[in-house]
């Protein structure tokens, strides 16, 4: 069986020397960009359908997973501070008149309650596991949603996406010019981030990775943030 990953997101073949990392997930490193990416033989409709089932729910996906809807006031508070936060680095972007948001893996949709009741901005989620669907969170994925967006949202999902540069450029054809894409993923590289080494994580970037995919998804790099030990958050607007 083939692998997952044949080429690193800098179009970079390979050969890719490789290691363990500490949670014992086997791991490559591009030695043209430092981009990591899990070594797997999964295939991508499966990396694809373990999202559509009970994956939100479980407990045991690796050690003190917690269920989404047991994370879900914990998030609402998560949520207050990202905003907060993006607002200090966007410079008003955020303020934008007919302002319409789009989270991608909404999950339990806390981002998008707290934009829509605290906020008292449009907001719109997307998810593909259908049991996360309710209000103002559809099932499907960004190519499932029409319309345009100020604001376009990935918390702790790039690194779950089989082909990023794809991705991104679907979510391009969804922003307004001038609007903003948020990438916010887990950061391996930065200390204390080891723990994000996990089976359903495919991809591991670093900074100038997301700068270069944003670039080639013709989106312009804005910022760079890393908000807490282990994660990274990288701004783009569509230009």
């Amino acid at each position: 069986m083939s692998r997952l990953i044949t080429r690193c997101v800098c179009n970079f073949e390979g050969p890719f020397p490789e290691f363990v990392a500490s949670t014992g997930l086997p791991v490559a490193e591009c030695e043209h960009c430092g981009v990591l990416h899990q070594i797997t033989d999964i295939a991508a409709a499966e990396v694809h359908a373990q999202y559509l089932g009970p994956y939100h729910s479980a407990a045991d996906r690796h050690p003190g997973c917690v269920p989404y809807a047991a994370r879900y006031e914990h998030d609402l508070q998560v949520s207050a501070k990202r905003w907060d936060r993006y607002e200090q680095l966007l410079n008003g972007r955020l303020t934008v008149p007919y302002f319409y948001a789009l989270d991608v893996g909404a999950a339990n949709g806390a981002w998008i309650d707290y934009l829509r009741k605290d906020r008292r901005l449009m907001a719109l989620g997307v998810d593909p596991d259908l049991a996360m669907t309710r209000d103002a969170v559809m099932h499907g994925t960004i190519q499932s949603i029409d319309g345009e967006f100020s604001l376009v949202t990935y918390h702790d999902v790039l690194e779950h996406v089989v082909n990023p540069l794809a991705e991104l450029a679907h979510a391009r054809a969804r922003v307004r010019p001038g609007g903003v894409i948020v990438l916010d993923v887990p950061d391996v590289f930065g200390g204390r981030g080891n723990h994000h080494y996990k089976i359903e994580h495919i991809w591991f970037f670093n900074e100038d990775s997301l700068r270069s995919l944003l670039e080639r998804a013709d989106f312009r790099p804005l910022a760079a943030d890393r908000p807490i030990p282990g994660k990274m958050v990288v701004y783009g607007e569509a230009i």
